[in-house]
Order: structure tokens, then sequence, then C-alpha cells
């Protein structure tokens, strides 16, 4: 205790500022009643206090411009990345809305044509009937996914444009609206990612982020602000489009 009270100053200042402020007089020789040895430790011990100052100093921007707000880290995942800087790629299937037909194939209800089927109903004939309706009131001529394989979003076109409907549109449906600029991608427990509006999940998880992220740049891409579904309580049939509630 009686040799760090005698490092300290008069003034009551700490060892490392009474030890700084030496080696400043000694630094600079205008201290000549010091002995040689004491001006080369007290310089010696300033730059090793710098060094460690300037050391934390870097430490502590370091974790401030690391650690983003929370604002920003609950936002991270909005899909928000410029349309006209991003190639997405779609896989359309064309098909005549005159040729369209309920078909039974295999014991299983079909919404396709002659040629091919396009969307399976498995036993349930009524909602397959009833997607045939929407289909040629909204006057869609294309099935889309986001992915090969089916493995992305399921969407449909009228002649490259997302179905609207008017005052006119004579059907009933049940549709969520959401804001396409406000979509979401989320991971879920089962190491899956989902697309949400809000906290209302669209569609089913998904395999990746890579493929959830492409379907939301594509709902954006056409700007759709309603998904709709036909059959209770799993739908069979769902579609996105854009106009009124």
């Amino acid at each position: 205790m009686d040799k760090i009270k005698g490092l300290q100053g008069k003034s009551g200042e700490t060892l490392i500022f009474a030890e700084m402020r030496k080696c400043s007089c000694n630094c600079s020789y205008s201290c000549q009643s010091q002995m040689y040895q004491r001006k080369r430790s007290s310089c010696t011990l300033c730059i090793c206090l710098v060094v460690i100052l300037l050391l934390m100093g870097i430490v502590l921007l370091s974790s401030c411009t690391s650690s983003p707000s929370p604002s920003v880290r609950q936002n991270e995942d909005l899909i928000n990345v410029p349309l006209n800087n991003v190639e997405v790629k779609e896989h359309c299937q064309p098909f005549s809305i005159n040729e369209l037909q309920v078909l039974k194939r295999g014991g299983r209800w079909q919404l396709g044509t002659k040629d091919r089927g396009l969307l399976d109903f498995a036993n349930k004939e009524v909602e397959a009937r009833e997607a045939k309706r929407v289909i040629q009131n909204y006057g869609i001529n294309q099935l889309c996914s986001s992915e090969e394989n089916h493995q992305g979003i399921q969407y449909f076109l009228s002649s490259g444009y997302p179905p609207q409907k008017s005052k006119g549109t004579a059907i009933q449906e049940e549709c969520f609206a959401f804001d396409p600029e406000q979509l979401s991608v989320k991971p879920t427990r089962r190491q899956r990612w989902i697309i949400k509006a809000g906290e209302t999940g669209l569609f089913q998880p998904l395999r990746s982020k890579h493929i959830a992220q492409n379907a939301a740049t594509l709902i954006r891409k056409y700007q759709f602000t309603h998904l709709c579904s036909i059959g209770k309580p799993r739908a069979s049939f769902e579609y996105l489009r854009i106009g009124m509630p």
C-alpha cells in the first residue's frame, strides 16, 4: 500500500495518469533530476498503457458496429430487393380455357384437358368444378410454379397478367388480403421456410430459404394482394389474385 501511495500524485491522481505525466516529462528530456533508467522504464510503461487503451477502444468499437439494433434484426428477413435487379425464373404451362374439363382418371377427379391433367382433387368433384368456374371467370390460361418439379409455390396468370377481381365478378370467394411489400421469410421448427404476411403464413413451408425468397419475389413482381382458396378444412385449390376484396 505504501508503494502504491508513493506512486500517486499530491492531488490524488491515479497510478496511470501519474505515470503518463511523468512519462511526458521524461520523454522530453526536460526533467534533468530523473535517472536515465527511470526515464526508460517510465517511457516503456507509457507506451504499453497507450497500446492497451487503443486495443480496448478497437474492441468496443467493433462490438458496437457488429451488433444490429433490435429493429434491424426484426426486419432482416424482409424481401426488399429491387425487382429490376433480380432475374426471376418462372415455370409456366399454357392451356386453353375452352378445352378445360373436369375428368375422372384412375378413380380421382382432375381438372385439365383431354391430353393432360393440370390439377388433382382426389375424390372432391364439387371442388374441382368450383375451381373450373374460378379459372374461367378470371380468364386464367397459365399454370405457373416458382420452381421446377413443383418445389415452390403454384400460381396462375391470365396471358401473363395476374387474375384481377372487378365489380362484375360473380363468384363467392374466401380470401386473405395482404400487402406484397411487407412479406417476410421465416424459418420453421422443422428446418423449413415459410412466407409470412404479418403473423400469417402463406402457403405451406418450403424446403429452403432461397426457394421461399424466390417465391416471395414473384408475389411482389405481380403485386398479388389476395390468397384465395377452395375447400375445407384443407384447401384443395389455392390461387393468388389482385383487385377488390
